[in-house]
């Protein structure tokens, strides 16, 4: 995975832990302990999806220049 989709997923997290954090302050009914259960299940699956992806990163393809100079040529036809 790259930067940008756990940047997503860590956005995702936060939302969901800000989710729950207010159901666990809110004064309610049995309905809410339902939400808390599925917003845990959902920030378990999360957090497992960030730790897969840093510990197996995805690299991107290395880049390659081009060469400059009268040695090009050369360099191109090995």
């Amino acid at each position: 995975m790259h930067r940008k989709e756990i940047a997503v997923l860590r956005t995702q997290l936060r939302d969901v832990n800000i989710e729950y954090s207010a159901l666990v302050r809110a004064k309610g009914g049995g309905a809410r302990f339902v939400r808390m259960d599925e917003l845990d299940r959902q920030r378990r699956a999360l957090m497992t999806l960030i730790a897969d992806a840093k510990a197996r990163p995805r690299h991107e393809a290395p880049r390659v220049y081009a060469s400059r100079g009268p040695l090009a040529a050369i360099e191109q036809a090995a």
